[in-house]
């Protein structure tokens, strides 16, 4: 702005009394009416860019008001312009100043000039250009500026359909030769040069809608034209998920029910890592048939389950998390939010307390050793019925029952409260409290339900609330689960409770103030958690299921158990090849097995909370399964791993780290048989594998193996039993890829913590390209194809990280901040876009992460996914089997192995 001040301050012809205003397309002078005259208008934004490339702008409005924007300086006022003039004179423009900030402008400066009126002279050199100057005639311009151009939409559809075309216009408010750009925008989307746009929208079945943002630009334009368009996908599946069998602490966390709309049992299971999931039978056991995808947030040791029956036996899934309480209607939909606080929510449950035909929400409020607050909700969870205080400070379990002799139901708390679910009323008061463990049920068949509890190491009791006293103590000074259920031919409910540590389960059956115990079966390993009795195997007879190997070091174990005819342990994962648990996933990638069968690959680097060995599992599109036991590698546990082919046959081997001799080593795994097709050792006794890239890099038909352990890269030829190449760099690689250039060169990119380094590879030998300092610290190297640049992930902090690009000759091109931990990156066909995958945390240390779809050229993100479930795993998103109309994603996090359709 300092040529324009300097106008201000050296001429001597100031204007005082001058004003905007004015009607019509500019404040206008009046003047005479002439014969040959030429009108023009300045009603626009125009800018003027400085040498440093900041940009000076300059916005006249209609009203006769003017803005200018200088870097960080600011000016407001208005003006009066003369738009017509006699042909070939120039037009009168009075700027009067009457507000600025104290920001410094493109030159870095900063002058007062509030009060100061200026009278300049306009002359157009075309359409899109003026100039200004000092005097009406004669002098040199002091400014040229251009006309803005401003970019606008037409025939732009809000909604859009995955797999139909979307065709549209991009038009400018003044011409211009140049043509529009899409500056970025979704795989696909292409605009010609007269703004003419067209894309058929592909995505990855994550959600069932998906806003898709996208921005336009052209030559002269200030701001690019940025907009959104809501893609729906017809004949929607959800992300396909499956894990192993997990278990839960909570005590309402297993539930029994039928819950997929099979017209059978299942076991639904909120586990203690914070994943939702379904437990059937198959065949002579029982397995994880079906995993929730998305994410509930929150911290996975504060959730809590609920499932509320209807009339007609339909289940109704409620998860609570700190916050908030989510209902799962569909499992093939996120979570649907009911209900959300600003409070931290305790505990909670579902159930339908009065005579209507819609449920009400139980809520414990407070912190889990502090004081706490009861609150019953109505009306679709939004209306307070009552709230009640709450004495003492420990976690507080809930029950709903009629434990008196009037019809109302009680609430019931473990902490000693119980309240009149009628009457909103306290109903008693027990300042020693129930205890923790506890159940309630007619165990004397007085038709009335008896609170059986324990504080776990104490015996437990059985008391009648209608006259408030203890009908009897069971000695037992054990117990970590109960449960109530009528497993005889009385009519009363029988007490079940399973131990701590290594004990039992125990039945008791109840007569008036005595007690038997009916049978004892082991717990099978260390305690037992969140007992529960069902049909769950649909012999139209009731089991009881627990959980055991919690409290221990140890997998964790699903126990079921038959009550009639005689009690007896019907299953349990009890060997090396049926473990509870998978410890983490990880996609190596979608393989071509046999003529019948294509499926995704998943590398578990532990099972069993570590105990046993890992060992690689298929799922093919259809969820089913496949677990191998016996593999002929011992795999080790930084599971890197690939898919490719060694031998040209069209079938994929399974490219994995594992031991010989007690030796690192590469192994080739045929999928289809599990036999070792080749093994590569390495004179490194170390397992420290940093890298592993599988291409055909050579052109022999057969694909090749680089290898980074510790600072040495080794190309192996492994069809032919041969080393190609080695490399040292100096310093432990961190990341290793290939790419080919636009020429056709063979190029390996390597990363170490402190350089970044371009090989040529040609004649089987490694030659340097460029190498540098890596300002830029690369976790991870991705080649872009075709594009001669290379992406990395440049990490910042915990959860949050930068995208780089860099050229061939290690120029930086790119630095986009991503929010989030940047885990994996898979370059998307035919485009400059990349997927992401970051996990994300929040103040609940919640485990979730999202699937972005990112541009290159600007790190702007074109569309993200709903959270799902888990964090995940590094290098571990890859391609399904990709069509000309599917996108298929394999990835897998620290809750399961997923697969998108």
């Amino acid at each position: 702005m300092r040529k324009l001040l300097s106008v201000i301050f050296l001429s001597t012809i100031f204007i005082s009394g001058c004003g905007g205003g004015g009607e019509g397309q500019d404040a206008a002078k009046p003047i005479a009416p002439v014969g040959n005259n030429t009108s023009k208008s300045i009603s626009a934004t125009w800018f003027y860019e400085y040498p440093n490339k900041c940009l000076e702008v300059f916005q006249f409005n209609t009203d006769g008001s003017f803005e200018i924007s200088s870097n960080q300086s600011n000016v407001v006022g208005s003006y009066s312009f003369e738009q017509s003039v006699d042909s070939g004179e120039r037009h009168s423009l009075v700027l009067s100043f009457e507000q600025q900030n104290q920001g410094y402008d493109c030159e870095n400066s900063f002058d007062y000039i509030v009060g100061a009126n200026l009278e300049l002279f306009v002359s157009f050199t075309n359409e899109q250009q003026m100039q200004w100057y000092e005097s009406d005639t004669g002098g040199n311009a002091i400014f040229t500026l251009d006309r803005s151009i401003s970019l606008s939409l037409s025939n732009a559809p809000n909604e859009a359909k995955a797999g139909e075309e979307v065709t549209f216009s991009v038009n400018k408010d003044a011409e211009s030769d140049t043509p529009v750009e899409l500056l970025f925008g979704p795989t696909g989307m292409t605009v010609s040069s007269k703004g003419e746009v067209k894309w058929t929208p592909l995505l990855p079945m994550i959600t069932q809608q998906n806003t898709v943002k996208f921005a336009f630009t052209s030559n002269r334009t200030l701001e690019p034209l940025v907009s959104e368009i809501n893609v729906t996908i017809p004949n929607f599946k959800a992300p396909t998920m499956r894990k192993g069998i997990e278990l839960t602490y909570t005590s309402n966390g297993m539930q029994i029910g039928n819950f997929i709309g099979d017209e059978n049992n299942e076991m639904l299971v909120l586990d203690k890592l914070g994943g939702l999931s379904v437990i059937s039978q198959k065949g002579d056991g029982f397995e994880s048939i079906y995993s929730y995808p998305y994410s509930f947030g929150g911290n996975q040791n504060e959730m809590r389950l609920s499932v509320f029956k209807e009339n007609n036996g339909a289940n109704n899934i409620f998860v609570e998390t700190n916050n908030n309480i989510y209902q799962v209607s569909n499992f093939t939909q996120p979570p649907s939010g009911v209900f959300t606080t600003n409070k931290t929510i305790h505990n909670f449950m579902v159930k339908n307390i009065d005579s209507d035909s819609e449920p009400e929400l139980i809520v414990i409020f407070g912190e889990s050793y502090s004081a706490k607050e009861a609150v019953v909700y109505d009306n679709n969870f939004q209306t307070e019925l009552f709230s009640f205080s709450l004495e003492g400070d420990s976690p507080i379990e809930i029950a709903v029952a009629n434990i008196d002799s009037d019809t109302s139901l009680e609430l019931i708390l473990s902490n000693g409260n119980i309240f009149d679910i009628q009457s909103a009323s306290s109903q008693w008061f027990n300042a020693a409290g129930f205890g923790p463990i506890m159940e309630t049920g007619d165990v004397n068949s007085d038709g009335i339900d008896e609170i059986i509890s324990t504080g776990g190491w104490n015996s437990i009791t059985v008391w009648n609330a209608n006259d408030r006293s203890q009908i009897l103590t069971i000695d037992n000074q054990d117990n970590c689960s109960v449960a109530t259920a009528n497993i005889d031919n009385d009519p009363a409910d029988e007490i079940i409770i399973g131990d701590c540590q290594w004990g039992q389960v125990h039945a008791y059956d109840i007569t008036d103030d005595t007690y038997v115990e009916l049978w004892t079966l082991p717990l099978i390993d260390h305690g037992s958690a969140a007992m529960v009795v069902g049909d769950i195997n649909n012999d139209g007879k009731e089991e009881i299921v627990w959980g055991s190997g919690l409290s221990s070091s140890g997998k964790d174990i699903l126990v079921i158990a038959g009550i009639t005819p005689n009690p007896e342990i019907l299953w349990h994962n009890e060997n090396r090849e049926s473990p509870s648990q998978y410890d983490s996933y990880i996609a190596a990638g979608w393989a071509n097995i046999s003529p019948e069968k294509e499926a995704a690959v998943y590398i578990i680097s532990s099972t069993n909370s570590g105990y046993i060995r890992p060992r690689y599992l298929t799922m093919n599109e259809n969820g089913e399964v496949t677990p191998n036991y016996n593999s002929s590698s011992n795999i080790l546990e930084a599971a890197l791993a690939a898919i490719g082919d060694i031998d040209s046959d069209n079938y994929d081997e399974l490219f994995i780290f594992g031991n010989r001799n007690y030796s690192p080593a590469l192994n080739v795994i045929e999928l289809e048989s599990d036999i070792s097709k080749g093994q590569v050792t390495t004179e490194d006794d170390t397992s420290n594998y940093n890298g592993l890239e599988v291409t055909d890099i050579n052109n022999d038909g057969h694909d090749d193996a680089l290898i980074a352990t510790n600072e040495v890269l080794t190309i192996h030829d492994i069809s032919n039993n041969n080393i190609l190449a080695t490399w040292t760099a100096g310093d432990a690689i961190t990341s290793v890829t290939t790419t080919t250039s636009t020429l056709g060169e063979k190029l390996v990119i390597l990363s170490t913590r402190n350089s970044l380094t371009i090989l040529n590879f040609e004649d089987n030998k490694l030659s340097m390209r460029s190498s540098s300092v890596n300002s830029e610290e690369c976790s991870r190297l991705y080649a872009q194809p075709q594009t001669d640049s290379i992406l990395c992930f440049s990490p910042k902090y915990s959860y949050q990280g930068n995208l780089v690009t860099f050229s061939f000759d290690l120029q930086l091109l790119l630095k986009a901040q991503i929010n989030g931990e940047l885990t994996g990156l898979i370059q998307l066909p035919d485009s400059d876009n990349v997927l992401i995958t970051t996990n994300i945390s929040d103040d609940n240390y919640s485990q979730s992460s999202l699937i972005s779809e990112v541009s290159t050229k600007t790190g702007d993100i074109v569309w993200q996914s709903y959270p799902l479930a888990g964090k995940v795993e590094g290098h571990s998103i890859k391609f399904g089997n990709i069509t000309n109309n599917t996108m298929p994603l394999v990835f897998g996090s620290n809750l399961g192995m997923f697969l998108t359709h």
